[in-house]
């Protein structure tokens, strides 16, 4: 058994490591911060530079004594400070910033599963749960509170789509470049940024006709691996629209978006205004011969991140926010399964095993069903009308009647569809 929980070790952390610089858009932003330092366990602080401006030089002839009188000036407005070099003040002030985002779970997986998927389920695991849930937060959270940074210092343009534009209009080309013009004037380097935009704005650049001389494809071989459009010289990355909205939310089983949420159409960022910190990522499997509480192994996955931009660099993130507030939303489809035992009467059902994974920040607080013959599943995130639905006593005995299915549907506390199924219903014959 030791050799082989050191063999699924080894695997979940080379492939956790491979699957991050691959996978997360915000990898990018990762980096060497050289001016930066923790104090504690949850602060960090960022160096800030500031200087005061040049003076004249003063020549030998150019000062009265040449040194110093009275107030610094004559009465001729001339300098009577010392001549030559004028002093100036100077410092390095650090912005304190508190980590807030420390993310877990634990996964467990009884020791027969593993043994008869010849021991893929533990290293599956590691792989998947990184690539399909931490990683698309970890992106979904850095854009969004990105984005935030630039709402609020007013760096934003609200959205040039409603739609995608015809052969020859140039709607997304001048969004871009009024981006890139803000830039220019704010003296933010073009070597040191970044164009994330989403897929529905990267088709509108895609289908002017006039971009054919300037967006190229090259491979981007920095943090990270895979081919990526220029715009400009900068690279263009594209960005899944899940991890690409304002006003995140993250709860309990994921993260969603609040209800005034805005799909992000793109977002220029100078790397070096961006100090996205990752102090702990890691994944820790413990096999069943020290796993005390049940016959299996665990697999702990945490990261411990945040992201920040100093003050006096927030003109180096500008946001372009698609128009109206999108509709709050589940930022990963939830599942629920259900099953369903015959009950004591003639065509009693019982509805119970109920297993929800809701992969978002609500918490279930209530459960309903509806019975039918062709039901299809309420969606994730709309409201819940309980119109039809009688609510759910998981274990009590159901009167089926006629009917053969039922809708099980589990409701947040404002009201939110968070997972539903439909079960087949098995009843006691006659």
């Amino acid at each position: 058994m030791g050799n082989k929980i050191e063999l699924i070790v080894k695997y979940s952390t080379e492939a956790w490591d491979k699957v991050y610089a691959q996978e997360s858009r915000a990898s990018l932003l990762d980096g060497n911060k050289k001016l930066l330092k923790f104090e504690g366990a949850k602060t960090v602080k960022i160096a800030k530079f500031s200087a005061n401006g040049l003076s004249d030089y003063r020549r030998a002839n150019n000062v009265v004594g040449g040194h110093f009188k009275g107030d610094g000036h004559d009465a001729a407005g001339v300098s009577t400070y010392g001549y030559g070099y004028q002093t100036a003040d100077m410092a390095l002030t650090w912005e304190t910033f508190t980590m807030e985002c420390d993310r877990a779970a634990q996964y467990r997986i009884d020791l027969m599963d593993n043994e008869e998927t010849d021991a893929l389920a533990v290293g599956t695991c590691t792989t998947e749960v990184s690539r399909t849930i931490m990683i698309p937060e970890v992106d979904a959270y850095c854009f969004s509170k990105l984005a935030g940074f630039a709402i609020g210092d007013g760096i934003v343009s609200e959205a040039i789509v409603a739609a995608n534009p015809g052969a020859g209009e140039r709607q997304p080309v001048d969004a871009l470049n009024n981006a890139l013009q803000f830039f220019d004037e704010h003296e933010v380097p073009a070597e040191d940024q970044i164009i994330f935009a989403s897929p529905k704005f990267l088709k509108m650049l895609r289908s002017t006709n006039e971009l054919y001389k300037r967006l190229d494809q090259s491979e981007y071989k920095k943090n990270v691996s895979f081919l990526i459009e220029e715009y400009e010289g900068r690279p263009v990355v594209m960005v899944a629209p899940n991890r690409f909205r304002t006003d995140i939310l993250l709860g309990d089983y994921g993260y969603t978006f609040g209800s005034n949420s805005h799909n992000i159409n793109f977002m220029v960022v100078a790397k070096s205004a961006v100090y996205h910190v990752v102090k702990y990522n890691k994944v820790r499997v413990f096999a069943p011969d020290v796993v005390q509480d049940y016959d299996g192994y665990k697999v702990n996955a945490r990261i411990y991140h945040d992201v920040f931009v100093p003050d006096n660099k927030r003109v180096a993130v500008y946001v372009s926010l698609d128009s109206g507030a999108a509709a709050a939303g589940l930022a990963v489809s939830p599942t629920l399964t259900a099953k369903s035992i015959a009950g004591g009467s003639t065509n009693g059902t019982i509805i119970n095993d109920i297993n929800i994974i809701p992969s978002t920040g609500a918490v279930v607080a209530g459960l309903w069903y509806k019975l039918g013959t062709s039901l299809t599943a309420s969606v994730g995130g709309t409201t819940f009308s309980s119109t039809g639905y009688t609510a759910l006593e998981v274990g009590k005995e159901i009167a089926a009647s006629s009917n053969t299915q039922a809708e099980v549907v589990a409701v947040d506390a404002g009201g939110r569809v968070i997972a539903a199924s439909v079960i087949t219903l098995v009843k006691k014959s006659a």
